[in-house]
C-alpha cells in the first residue's frame, strides 16, 4: 500500500508544533490554535491492518481505537515516526490524506467518532460535537492552502477565480448581530485595515469568544475598495497575508 515517497514526504510541522504547545498547556486557546492546523496540510492514516477490498487490496478502513473515557475515534498522524511511535510496527502501511479528509474520514465512520492525532505523542483529540462544528463551520479552503503555500500571486489568481461562485470569507463582529462593528487592524502607517478569515477556527485563535460574520467574497471586496480600506489582512495568526487596494482592483478586474 505505502511507497516511501508518499509516507516520507508527509511531516505536518505547523501541526506537530500546534500539538506541542497544546500539550504544553491543555487550554482552550492552544487546543484552537492546533485544530486549526488541521485545515491545512497533509496527515497520515493508518492501514496495515484495514479492511480491503477482495480485489484490488485498496483499503476501505483505517485504524482506530477509543480515548481513555470510552469515546471511539479514527487515529491520524503527522509523520512516519509518529504512526511507528503508536503502533510499534516498524514499517507499518500507511495512506496520506489532506488534514481535511482525516477530518472528515473520522465524521464518516460513524456518530459518535472523534479524531486522534499523534496519539502516541503530544496527542490531540477532536471529539464527534467540535468535529462536527468544524466540518459544517464555514470556511475557505484555498484561500487556506494559498496563504500556508506563501504564494501571493497564487492567493490572487485564487480570489479572482472565487468571484464568479459561492466563496466566502468571514468577518470577525463585536457581537453576533447584523449591525454589530467589525474588528479592525492597524497597518504601520496607523491607518485601520480590513480583518478577514478563512474561517471561524482562524477568528477564535487570534480574538477568542469573538463573533463571526460571513461574507461574499465579490460584494466584501468591492466593499472595501468603496470605503477606502487601505489593506485586507488574511488570517493574521499566520500564515498572512496582507491585500494591497491595488491587487484587491487586480482581483476585480476594476
Amino acid at each position: 500500500m505505502r511507497t516511501p515517497d508518499d509516507a516520507d514526504a508527509v511531516r505536518n510541522v505547523p501541526a506537530q508544533q500546534a500539538l506541542a504547545a497544546f500539550a504544553a498547556h491543555r487550554d482552550r486557546q492552544h487546543w484552537v490554535l492546533a485544530v486549526r492546523t488541521l485545515l491545512q496540510g497533509r496527515l497520515l492514516t493508518d492501514v496495515t491492518q484495514a479492511v480491503r477490498d477482495p480485489e484490488d487490496g485498496t483499503p476501505a478502513s483505517v485504524s482506530g481505537g477509543r480515548t481513555t473515557g470510552g469515546v471511539p475515534v479514527v487515529f491520524a498522524y503527522t509523520d512516519l515516526s509518529a504512526v511507528v511511535a503508536h503502533t510499534g510496527v516498524a514499517r507499518p502501511d500507511v495512506a496520506p490524506v489532506t488534514a481535511v479528509g482525516a477530518l472528515q474520514l473520522a465524521a464518516a465512520a460513524g456518530p459518535g467518532t472523534g479524531l486522534a492525532v499523534d496519539p502516541a505523542g503530544a496527542g490531540l483529540v477532536v471529539d464527534p460535537a467540535e468535529l462536527a462544528a468544524v466540518l459544517r463551520s464555514h470556511r475557505n479552503g484555498p484561500v487556506k492552502e494559498a496563504l500556508v503555500l506563501g504564494d501571493r500571486d497564487l492567493l490572487l489568481r485564487v480570489l479572482a477565480a472565487q468571484l464568479a461562485g459561492d466563496a466566502v470569507l468571514l468577518e470577525a463582529v463585536t457581537a453576533p448581530t447584523p449591525s454589530a462593528p467589525v474588528v479592525t487592524t492597524h497597518l504601520p502607517d496607523g491607518r485601520a485595515a480590513a480583518l478577514a478569515f478563512s474561517s471561524a477556527l482562524e477568528v477564535e485563535a487570534v480574538l477568542p469568544g469573538s463573533a463571526s460574520a460571513v461574507r461574499p467574497l465579490r460584494a466584501y471586496l468591492e466593499h472595501l475598495l468603496a470605503v477606502g480600506r487601505p489593506g485586507l489582512v488574511l488570517d493574521p495568526a499566520g500564515p498572512s497575508v496582507t491585500v494591497t487596494p491595488d491587487e484587491l482592483r487586480r482581483v476585480l478586474g476594476a
